[in-house]
């Protein structure tokens, strides 16, 4: 795939539609957003690694995020959508998409803390992952980890992702600053 293929590719992101076995993948549109999601990201247990804690999140704050990445030419915001109920429980985002290196940044964030420990997050990650390999034909993925996430860690890591940077000190966090954790995937296939 050519970089004007992964450009067509984002520039007609309403007609991607990634599909598992329990989800729905796609990316988000201002009428996908709910009052749960909101709630969500102003929980202190989902936003905790977050940056989006530092402000409270309200309709319009999330609007603008929505329509910043949809204007953005190098990110995918997806909505994670339950199969059985249409429900959205998370996001994952695609972003920093460069098409000279093939590299990727890539985060999630569920925000249905009853979904948590279920699967639900690998089963969504492992499909971005793929279509960013397969269709946006990038050839390496990168996400990056507070120190502390131990979930996050787990769940790249089951994922196919490799730790291979560690920073300390790095980045803010509750007022101190601590270790970064970088993740990094390869398409073996590129």
């Amino acid at each position: 795939m050519r970089a004007s293929e992964v450009k067509s590719t984002i520039e007609n992101r309403d007609d991607i539609l990634l599909s598992t076995e329990r989800l729905i993948i796609k990316c988000l549109n201002i009428g996908d957003i709910t009052s749960d999601y909101i709630s969500g990201l102003n929980d202190s247990e989902v936003n905790r690694y977050l940056d989006v804690k530092r402000e409270k999140q309200t309709y319009d704050t999330v609007k603008s995020f929505i329509l910043s990445n949809r204007k953005a030419e190098n990110n995918l915001l997806f909505g994670v959508f339950k199969k059985d109920n249409k429900d959205l429980i998370g996001t994952i985002r695609i972003l920093n998409i460069s098409n000279f290196h093939f590299y990727a940044d890539i985060g999630i964030c569920l925000f249905k803390k009853e979904i948590w420990c279920k699967g639900f997050a690998l089963e969504a990650l492992l499909k971005v992952k793929e279509f960013a390999f397969n269709d946006l034909n990038m050839h390496f993925l990168e996400s990056g980890v507070y120190g502390g996430n131990i979930a996050s860690q787990k769940l790249f890591t089951r994922a196919g992702f490799e730790l291979y940077l560690k920073i300390d000190n790095k980045y803010r966090f509750e007022d101190k600053f601590v270790e970064t954790l970088r993740y990094k995937a390869i398409n073996r296939n590129f």
